[in-house]
């Protein structure tokens, strides 16, 4: 094969163990991310939206039954900013035009394959971080 190709066989080789090596990653749950420090536990109050800018990310926390979820803070619709929308129960309203979404999942409740990213979240030393994928 590399007589045929020449050097691009050896740049194939190399971007297909790159993918292989990424796709072993993201299945074992070890692919490229960070937790980042998001906001102090003692200022995320049940049932309450709180923005936060990770990194420079628009996200919003929300603490429901205890648990903590983050979701991204624009609208799949029209990326209106998700804050000033209603919360009831575990759906969010999006303010500009009614879209409501699973703060556990990002799925739009009326088309479910249309979604708003969602991060993991978790407490560490008095701190809520999120998990973002690092570029």
């Amino acid at each position: 094969m590399k007589a045929i190709m020449g050097g691009r066989a050896d740049e194939l080789i190399d971007l297909a163990r790159t993918n292989l090596w990424q796709l072993v990653m993201e299945a074992a749950g070890m692919e490229d991310s960070v937790w980042v420090p998001a906001l102090d536990e003692s200022q995320l109050h049940e049932d309450t939206i709180h923005v936060v800018f990770p990194k420079g990310v628009s996200i919003i926390l929300i603490k429901r039954d205890g648990r903590v979820y983050a979701i991204r803070n624009r609208c799949a619709h029209m990326s209106c900013t998700l804050a000033g929308g209603r919360l009831d129960g575990y759906t969010l309203q999006c303010p500009c035009h009614d879209w409501k979404y699973d703060i556990t999942s990002g799925e739009f409740l009326e088309a479910r394959e249309i979604t708003v990213p969602t991060y993991r979240c978790k407490s560490e030393a008095g701190k809520v971080l999120v998990e973002l994928e690092e570029p």
